[in-house]
């Protein structure tokens, strides 16, 4: 098992059917956390919408009632991501969010998605899931 380099991954970025949408060429410095393409890899950031964790109800969380709307407004805030907007995560919350990037994996191919060390050293570790 070999792990794609970044002539590879444009390749499957720029034909028809775009394994990642939209693509970037690597993106780093004025003030921005880099994204984009990397030599192995590919740095995807947040779509412009996260759900901040409130739960101040005291209830049970039950993943699987996330998409009922009632449940979602009872148990998170939506926050936009507007250029200058902070989130502020509470003591022990949590913000769920979603990639900008829509991904097309191929079924020869296998993502793996990490947290980034750029967060990381402020405290925010990333959970992700596997990219099939």
């Amino acid at each position: 098992m070999a792990l794609l380099v970044d002539h590879q991954i444009r390749g499957l970025c720029l034909g028809d059917s775009p394994m990642i949408e939209p693509f970037s060429e690597p993106v780093s410095g004025g003030g921005v956390i880099s994204f984009g393409l990397t030599s192995a890899g590919y740095d995807l950031r947040l779509a412009g919408e996260v759900l901040v964790f409130k739960n101040t109800s005291g209830d049970k969380v039950n993943p699987k009632l996330f998409s009922n709307p009632a449940y979602r407004q009872r148990m998170f805030d939506t926050f936009s991501l507007e250029t200058g907007n902070e989130v502020i995560i509470p003591p022990n919350g949590y913000i769920l969010g979603r990639s900008l990037e829509y991904l097309r994996i191929p079924r020869t191919l296998k993502g793996r998605c990490v947290g980034k060390s750029t967060l990381a050293r402020s405290g925010i570790l990333v959970n992700t899931t596997p990219l099939e």
